[in-house]
């Protein structure tokens, strides 16, 4: 069995209550992205007439008094 399968097995033995991923403290690494959301959404309002959000959370940048 490879790495990946063996980290996805252990995973799934894990006991998970909500979002508590405690179990992969110290595991896990994050990066700042080097993009910026909010600008690519007020972007591309500035340029069209209506928006489609969908999926992206609660729809906090589509609010055109967000600019």
């Amino acid at each position: 069995m490879g790495e990946f399968e063996e980290l996805i097995e252990e995973a799934q033995k894990q006991s998970i209550v909500g979002w508590d991923f405690s179990y992969l403290h110290g595991r896990s690494t994050e990066e700042e992205v080097t993009w910026n959301y909010r600008g690519i959404v007020q972007e591309a309002m500035a340029k069209v007439g209506a928006l489609l959000d969908m999926g992206t959370g609660g729809g906090e940048f589509s609010d055109r008094r967000c600019a």
